[in-house]
């Protein structure tokens, strides 16, 4: 069976049953789990989805409420890269071709973007394996829209809800620009944490508007002079 028909039969049967196409260990994020579901490759952890699942639908969702294919971006920082979605939904649904930069600490993540997600067709998206507390820390580029979706499982960990990484943040987007950033609440440790970010932004005086998605969801829209 060539290598193309086969695709075409395990796309078949995933409308049926799930279909395990790669399992992998992380020392970043766990188990992760490329698997083809109703004819879609989806990236999950033990615990969430990743890419392609419940995260694009959410992220299309956004995208709408903040009307980008009007806003016009001049750069774009995504913190979180995943198996691309976020990419995937740029490029392939809205067309728009600025520069964006994808900060990813996991190098399997990336690897299994590239592998099965096809990010490799987006050769001008740049990659960065690096840690996203140093980066925003480090950077002195601006950018006009900072997608933050940096998650382990269904946990955003705590640096990332803190007054530093916030601040930083706030420091490289550029004047009128707008910070998405996603937060799950779905138990008590969770919603304490994200009480603390609340906490955290009043306090820098960065002013937002929260928006609910799929019952856990909380994306928190930042924008300059709201």
């Amino acid at each position: 069976m060539t290598r193309g028909l086969k695709y075409w039969v395990c796309k078949a049967i995933s409308y049926f049953w799930d279909l395990e196409v790669e399992s992998v260990r992380s020392d970043v994020s766990g188990n992760l789990q490329v698997r083809m579901v109703n004819g879609r490759l989806l990236l999950d952890t033990s615990n969430a989805n990743y890419s392609f699942g419940s995260l694009h639908r959410l992220f299309r969702k956004v995208f709408l409420l903040l009307d980008l294919s009007s806003l016009h971006p001049s750069g774009i920082l995504l913190l979180g890269l995943g198996g691309g979605s976020v990419v995937s939904i740029i490029r392939d649904e809205y067309r728009l071709d600025v520069p964006v930069t994808a900060v990813e600490k996991d190098p399997e993540v990336i690897r299994l973007a590239y592998d099965h997600f096809g990010l490799g067709r987006h050769p001008d998206v740049e990659v960065v394996c690096r840690d996203a507390e140093e980066f925003v820390r480090e950077d002195r580029t601006t950018y006009s829209l900072i997608i933050v979706d940096l998650f382990v499982g269904n946990d955003v960990p705590e640096p990332f809800t803190g007054m530093d990484f916030l601040g930083n943040c706030s420091r490289i987007l550029a004047p009128g620009g707008t910070i998405v950033l996603n937060f799950i609440c779905s138990s008590e440790a969770q919603a304490t944490r994200y009480a603390t970010l609340q906490e955290n932004l009043n306090r820098l005086s960065l002013r937002y508007a929260e928006h609910r998605f799929f019952s856990t969801n909380r994306v928190l829209l930042i924008r300059q002079g709201m």
